[in-house]
């Protein structure tokens, strides 16, 4: 009989408390033989032997005299047994084990009858014995808690969801692998204030708090796009910073008021440029997350390729809806609003790409020459189309390319406009020094956007971006 089979009812389900007092009436009083029991700096005369073993107890099952453990270490499982006769303690061990514990001590690689790796153990002890009391219902239950509550408890993803805990090493990649390409390119990793006295973010929201001392209210930065173009001012041509961002929205599966993005910044940089480097990175992220997948018994989805495609906006549009793109075609504007009798705005072709096309797209693709949406510092290339390009992987925009507006009136013109339409928010936007950094002279830039927290997904092949950080 299969372990695995015999043991599924008892995967570590932790119930997630709505209070202190209910994480307390989980909690149980247990008495742990001393000669099972030992310490860390007991454990850690272990730690260099080869034979030495750590880690959580997930399943646990009593099967002809041997305990049957599935263990948990660095976000990876692995199998164990405990046999009467062969380990040390055996029937203090199956009397005191609970799922939950984190055990040590000491064992053998061996290979099961399954032909599967397994550590026949020795000696055990219980390194810190788990209090809460382990349930059938719980997390196995996707949605029963709020997001938020979800994430509270992100510890239980980690010990029980291979997904999650898969994440932190492709995470932790993925920075590795983007630095790694911007210091061979000469970028400089630029700090900028997370708490700003004004605010920018095309139509977004900010998070808004209090200095205590100056009795100003202060912003969540929703991009740092301005304060980067303050290097690039002071002569710095190659600049970019990975971070945190905020905005002040509904949260769900697709999108995260707190998200992690980098931004990438080149003086003089052209369009080409930008596209060659947005497929440089997702194509070396791809091969580099590619052996942590493998380790976790991951596949690559179908739709990875080993070259992303560059179309222009009108080609996209006559790909996926079979129709030659045109604004006053009576067909597309049909389409795109549900009549041909009143205008197409620019605004409304955006909108469509971004709400009815982009979630059709799975395989990766770079769509150039986007029609105007809402961002005032952005070139435009003609009366309707802007520098702007995506790049669309599984159904999300991963990352986002532009040429920045170089010429200080017109800008100071697009910025005071949207400042108007907004005023009714009583939103402070002072954009005084970015704009004397304008004068100063700003050379004409090429930005990268890319959003961190969906090159994980993206590159999984799940479907809703957000699952997983709703749990992290």
């Amino acid at each position: 009989m299969s372990f695995c089979n015999c043991a599924k009812k008892y995967w570590i389900c932790i119930e997630v408390c709505t209070s202190y007092d209910n994480g307390r009436k989980m909690m149980k009083e247990r008495q742990i033989p001393d000669q099972i029991t030992c310490t860390v700096p007991q454990a850690a005369v272990w730690r260099n032997s080869e034979n030495f073993f750590l880690g959580r107890v997930l399943k646990l099952f009593s099967y002809r005299k041997k305990i049957l453990l599935q263990l948990i270490r660095n976000g990876k499982k692995y199998k164990a047994h405990i046999e009467e006769g062969v380990a040390d303690h055996y029937a203090e061990l199956a009397a005191a084990l609970q799922i939950g514990d984190i055990i040590c001590g000491m064992g053998m690689a061996e290979v099961n009858r399954y032909g599967e790796a397994e550590t026949a153990i020795q000696e055990a002890y219980i390194i810190k014995a788990c209090q809460l009391r382990p349930v059938e219902t719980g997390l196995q239950t996707e949605g029963m808690y709020s997001l938020n509550k979800r994430k509270e408890y992100y510890h239980t993803y980690l010990a029980t969801d291979q997904i999650c805990a898969m994440r932190v090493f492709i995470q932790d990649q993925i920075l590795t692998t983007l630095r790694q390409i911007l210091r061979e390119k000469g970028y400089v990793e630029c700090p900028t204030p997370i708490l700003q006295n004004y605010f920018y973010g095309g139509g977004a929201r900010p998070f808004i708090t209090h200095r205590v001392d100056s009795g100003n209210d202060v912003y969540l930065r929703l991009t740092s796009e301005i304060a980067l173009k303050q290097y690039i001012a002071g002569s710095f041509e190659k600049v970019y910073e990975i971070g945190h961002s905020f905005r002040n929205g509904n949260t769900s599966a697709k999108y995260l008021t707190p998200f992690m993005a980098a931004e990438i910044y080149t003086a003089y940089g052209g369009e080409e440029e930008n596209i060659l480097l947005m497929q440089e990175i997702f194509m070396r992220m791809v091969t580099d997350t590619k052996k942590i997948m493998e380790e976790f018994q991951f596949s690559e989805p179908e739709y990875i390729s080993d070259t992303i495609p560059v179309i222009s906006f009108s080609e996209f549009f006559q790909c996926m809806t079979g129709m030659v793109y045109h604004r006053e075609s009576p067909e597309v504007m049909e389409l795109i609003q549900g009549t041909a009798d009143k205008s197409l705005s620019v605004k409304e072709v955006y909108k469509f790409f971004k709400q009815k096309l982009i979630p059709r797209q799975s395989a990766p693709i770079i769509v150039t020459d986007l029609p105007g949406g809402m961002s005032p510092l952005i070139q435009w290339k003609d009366e309707e189309f802007l520098y702007r390009s995506y790049l669309i992987v599984n159904g999300a925009t991963l990352m986002e390319a532009a040429i920045g507006k170089s010429d200080v009136k017109e800008l100071e013109k697009e910025l005071n406009r949207q400042a108007e339409e907004e005023d009714g928010r009583k939103i402070k936007r002072n954009y005084e020094a970015f704009l004397h950094a304008n004068a100063m002279g700003i050379p004409e830039t090429a930005s990268l956007f890319i959003s961190l927290d969906r090159i994980f997904p993206a590159l999984c092949g799940i479907e809703d971006v957000g699952v997983y950080h709703m749990k992290m």
